[in-house]
């Protein structure tokens, strides 16, 4: 690479820069930033938490700072968000400001920061990272969501039994390494979780999706794949269609069946009501139908009478030319 060069003007600019700042850095009274210690601390629950802050080498209009003129920060280990915390038990030795958390909890967890003002330009320290553990063992649980959001599917991996500021949450699907959403989250102890999507398509075709917790030097996986569970799951779906359309036909033979044996039963009670007298007529009408009746009875007896006699006569009068001759 070529040597960057700066015109006159750019260094004149630069130099009034520095003398600026050095001017205000004497008017101040300040050299040094705060000084913190220890850099990390590691504890179990209901153990102490000594943190210093140092104002050594920091001068001002007045020759000693006290503590309660120092202000605490303290930064989530997971959420980032920044709040301030209040000591009661200070103790001053010296230049340094020591401060105790007397029963830690995992809720004690995080970066603490010391906080000088003593003008309208703060000095902040260094930070202390302080991780509060116990005897629980870890445990990690990876699920998928059945639920599915534009053509992808939900992983989701949860460790429970150790602080966010000392895991690492990663992914690997067919051998390649993917960064999910972490976030921390606190029920009655606290949970850290991964969020992870991938398509349904890659997810239906078999593919392994693992978890990884990379926690106290170890390393914690859960892996899931669709495999057999997806081919049982649309084994289910043929099943339930198959089923569905089955009863639907068997319901509808059922149907036609009851219809056709409704029409039948309508259809003989037709003819019944046909053959039988018509209960509507009066007495004297069903009287005279029956004297009808009789009376055309009568009449087909006496042509048949007459005939018989027709017959009878004319035999006799061949008879009677049969003798003559």
């Amino acid at each position: 690479m070529g040597n960057i060069r700066l015109s006159g003007n750019t260094n004149a600019f630069i130099w009034m820069l520095l003398l600026h700042f050095s001017a205000l850095k004497r008017s101040h009274g300040l050299s040094v930033v705060l000084i913190q210690a220890p850099g990390k601390v590691e504890v179990m629950v209901g153990q102490p938490v000594v943190l210093e802050c140092s104002t050594k080498g920091v001068i001002s209009d007045i020759d000693t700072f006290y503590c309660h003129a120092v202000s605490w920060l303290k930064v989530h280990p997971s959420t980032g968000r920044m709040e301030t915390v209040t000591f009661k038990n200070d103790n001053q030795k010296g230049e340094t400001c020591e401060v105790t958390i007397t029963n830690a909890t995992k809720k004690d967890s995080g970066v603490y920061y010391c906080l000088v003002k003593p003008d309208q330009f703060p000095l902040y320290g260094n930070g202390s990272s302080v991780i509060v553990t116990d005897n629980d063992t870890i445990s990690v649980e990876l699920v998928s969501s059945s639920d599915s959001e534009g053509g992808t599917t939900l992983f989701i991996c949860m460790a429970t039994g150790v602080v966010s500021s000392e895991i690492r949450i990663f992914w690997i699907v067919d051998s390649e390494g993917h960064v999910g959403f972490t976030e921390s989250v606190w029920s009655e102890k606290e949970i850290t979780q991964s969020r992870f999507r991938l398509s349904d398509s890659a997810w239906q075709a078999g593919a392994q999706c693992t978890c990884v917790v990379e926690t106290r030097g170890e390393n914690i996986s859960k892996t899931i794949q669709c495999g057999s569970m997806c081919l049982s799951s649309c084994s289910y779906l043929v099943y339930g269609i198959s089923g569905s359309v089955l009863f639907a036909v068997i319901m509808a033979v059922i149907s036609a069946v009851i219809l056709c044996q409704s029409r039948q039963i309508s259809s003989k009670s037709r003819r019944a009501d046909n053959r039988r007298p018509n209960s509507s007529l009066s007495p004297a009408q069903l009287h005279g139908m029956q004297r009808g009746n009789r009376g055309t009875h009568n009449l087909r007896s006496s042509e048949k009478e007459v005939q018989y006699a027709s017959l009878n006569q004319i035999r006799l009068g061949q008879a009677s030319r049969a003798r003559l001759q």
